[in-house]
């Protein structure tokens, strides 16, 4: 089976991408891959090539991504905001052979590097290369096979329950693993993909599913002018950072369709999907259980470990691939999580965002949280700052949309919910430099900034 005929196999006057002018069918998709196809082999791209491709949220960059995975290349998306440093890096690191920018549908600039050597093992079947950070800021690039990719779009639609009559707004980057996932459920399912710069109905008729990280979902909330449209949506998921209660609270009393779920690059996506009982005691935030073909645990410390057919093949390092297993075949995801009465996840915390103060061990996440349940506050970060008597002390950075921020009526409502200890010494409102294009704040670059 071809790539064409996994993804583009769906009647072909069906709505397969949907613009603010243009509707295109899953037949023009097809025909216009088949062209991307074929400057691509006429451009010297071979079958198997290693190729970086500068993404962008368009149809040119999809129907490009979807001819280089027909040839059987593995494809590094590449982020426009990137250093320059950083995306020649990356590019050295899997030894790219070609820089592929989609101007537009027919023209396609592809430029060769000096990567001319022999072609690494791994680069034998279609993959995406994904940059994942985590919270350490040290970019690992992910290899994500085709057939683990398409796994995870077709175990997880029915989760979100969707249709070929229904239409998925891409709302997240395609370099991020949240965009791939979007991208190929609507794919798979043969349900439309929407680049529309709104949310109101499409031409084709309306949005039905919407995927956004807390902070986005904080502002869609905000805004009276979406309430209607969020009301019309079959599913918002809500996932990629950490969940405060109060958002979520607000969106059920609103009457939203809102799913939570907890994902990481490494398992493609979402790994886990709660549609009911979202809170559960004590204000934390439900992330439900596993999808099929998927499995999870908690090793002896708490940590969240997973395994499952959507896994990585491995991180791309100069002695090939790095596939970092423990207990056997259990990927460890970093993060710190509970099992919750009713059997579903709830993560406390990164295992190497938590640091010691005085003492005490503390987990960002939790005063985050915390901070989010104040109404003037949308989003959060805390980190470390060095401290002569305690080591360490809490100094928080937030999106707070122009609020006032005194830290002692910050610091009050705080101590009903957060341990004495665990109260930030400092609240700054974060400087743009450290938001990430969904609106999280990064917090390697919140560690970085304090230590300057």
């Amino acid at each position: 089976m071809t790539v064409f005929h996994d993804l583009l196999k769906h009647p072909k006057s069906s709505p397969c991408i949907v613009e603010d002018t243009i509707t295109r069918s899953y037949g023009d998709v097809e025909e216009a891959a088949r062209t991307a196809l074929k400057i691509l082999r006429e451009r010297g791209v071979s079958a198997h090539s290693i190729v970086a491709l500068q993404t962008d949220r368009d149809t040119a960059s999809i129907v490009t991504l979807i001819a280089l995975l027909e040839m059987g290349c593995s494809v590094l998306l590449t982020n426009s905001r990137w250093p320059q440093t950083m995306h020649a890096e990356a590019i050295q690191r899997v030894a790219a052979r070609h820089i592929v920018t989609a101007a537009s549908l027919n023209k396609i600039d592809i430029n060769p590097t000096s990567h001319a050597g022999q072609r690494p093992s791994w680069a034998t079947h279609p993959a995406v290369i994904v940059a994942t950070s985590g919270s350490t800021g040290v970019p690992k690039l992910a290899l994500l096979q085709l057939s683990s990719l398409l796994t995870s779009a077709r175990t997880s639609a029915p989760a979100c329950r969707l249709t070929p009559n229904d239409c998925w707004h891409l709302s997240l980057p395609l370099f991020h693993v949240g965009g791939l996932g979007i991208l190929f459920r609507t794919l798979v399912t043969g349900s439309s993909l929407s680049l529309t710069h709104s949310l109101e109905n499409t031409k084709r008729g309306p949005i039905t599913h919407l995927s956004v990280v807390p902070t986005q979902l904080y502002r869609l909330l905000r805004d009276s002018s979406t309430h209607e449209t969020l009301r019309r949506q079959k599913v918002i998921l809500v996932g990629g950072a950490p969940i405060g209660p109060r958002v979520i609270t607000q969106a059920l009393e609103r009457g939203l369709p809102v799913m939570t779920t907890y994902g990481l690059t490494e398992m493609g996506s979402a790994v886990t999907l709660a549609s009911s009982r979202l809170i559960a005691e004590g204000h934390t935030i439900s992330l439900g259980v596993p999808l099929p073909c998927r499995e999870m645990k908690l090793s002896a410390n708490g940590e969240v470990l997973t395994r499952g057919e959507t896994l990585f093949a491995g991180y791309i390092t100069p002695d090939g691939l790095s596939l970092p297993l423990v207990d056997g075949d259990w990927f460890p995801t970093g993060d710190i999580g509970r099992f919750l009465p009713d059997g579903t996840l709830a993560i406390l915390g990164r295992r190497d965002a938590q640091f010691i103060s005085g003492g005490e061990n503390i987990h960002p996440e939790m005063i985050e949280n915390a901070l989010t349940t104040l109404p003037e506050i949308s989003a959060a970060c805390v980190v470390p700052i060095p401290d002569d008597e305690f080591g360490h002390r809490p100094f928080a950075f937030v999106v707070s949309e122009g609020a006032s921020l005194d830290l002692n009526e910050i610091r009050e409502p705080l101590r009903e919910l957060i341990p004495s200890f665990a109260l930030p010494i400092g609240v700054q409102e974060a400087p743009k430099e450290l938001l990430t294009p969904t609106g999280k704040i990064s917090r390697a670059m919140a560690r970085a900034s304090v230590k300057r």
